[in-house]
């Protein structure tokens, strides 16, 4: 979202199943940065990795909760890296 600075982390852990190996997903951040006023958690099993699944769905959520549009979340959402 446009003027909503967030700080955050991702990243991705792999394990071990009898079917295969999966991994899990996770971003873990606040919002805005310089005061906050949200902390959030999103963890996703199965999933790609914390940049390209976890911190998308963080962007929504932050963009929603502070106004933004769905637009607006896909490109905070985008800004993240592991």
């Amino acid at each position: 979202m446009k003027g909503l600075t967030i700080a955050g982390k991702t990243g991705t852990a792999e394990y071990d199943a009898k079917e295969g190996r999966f991994k899990r997903a996770w971003f873990m951040g606040f919002a805005p940065y310089d005061q906050p006023e949200v902390a959030l958690s999103v963890l996703i099993e199965d999933a790609d990795s914390g940049g390209h699944t976890a911190a998308p769905v963080a962007g929504e959520v932050f963009s929603r909760m502070f106004g933004g549009s769905r637009e607006g979340a896909a490109a905070a959402g985008g800004a993240y890296a592991d």
